[in-house]
């Protein structure tokens, strides 16, 4: 048992969208699934065997929460007449109609300026919410390369567009040093 709650520790640093009861439950689970399976009669160490299976459980389980968590629920209204035991409440703000307009025009403009395969890292990260290693297993590329072409599209999209305001940061801007010292 020791073995499944460190490699869930272990999981737990790098995956911090994932609560750490979800990551303990499923390395036990892998742990007993591997003592289910495993054959002495073929001279693999348990602990060797069970590593692989429950790391094996901890990766699907995280890449499951994420999924799970990227999916949007379609919205049911239920109207007050019908049987329900409860009544509907929506208290999300009403859509704010003008700043999806600006989006959707600023999206339209950096679509026009960076090539196909930059734009569409810049959607895949930031609009639909994946992580770099899986738009990396998309196009065969590493972490890495992904990371990379990311910055260069954001770069592209900031000397096209200089007008467009910066993000907000803790730290200044080393840009804006003689601004400081003045």
């Amino acid at each position: 048992m020791a073995l499944a709650y460190r490699l869930a520790w272990r999981f737990a640093r790098n995956a911090r969208d994932v609560p750490m009861d979800e990551l303990i439950g499923e390395a036990l689970y892998g742990l007993t699934y591997a003592s289910g399976l495993f054959d002495a009669a073929r001279a693999v160490p348990f602990a060797a065997y069970a590593t692989l299976v429950v790391r094996h459980r901890l990766i699907q389980a995280i890449l499951s929460w994420r999924r799970a968590k990227r999916a949007v629920p379609y919205p049911v209204r239920i109207e007050a007449g019908d049987d329900a035991p409860w009544e509907p409440e929506d208290d999300r703000p009403a859509p704010d109609l003008v700043a999806q307009a600006s989006a959707r025009e600023m999206c339209d403009r950096i679509r026009r300026v960076l090539p196909a395969n930059l734009y569409a890292i810049l959607r895949f990260y930031y609009i639909e919410g994946y992580t770099f290693e899986e738009i990396g297993r998309h196009y065969g590329w590493t972490r890495q390369r992904i990371q990379q072409l990311l910055n260069k599209a954001i770069a592209k999209a900031r000397r096209a567009f200089p007008d467009w305001p910066r993000p907000i940061r803790d730290e200044p801007d080393p840009a804006d040093e003689h601004v400081l010292t003045a």
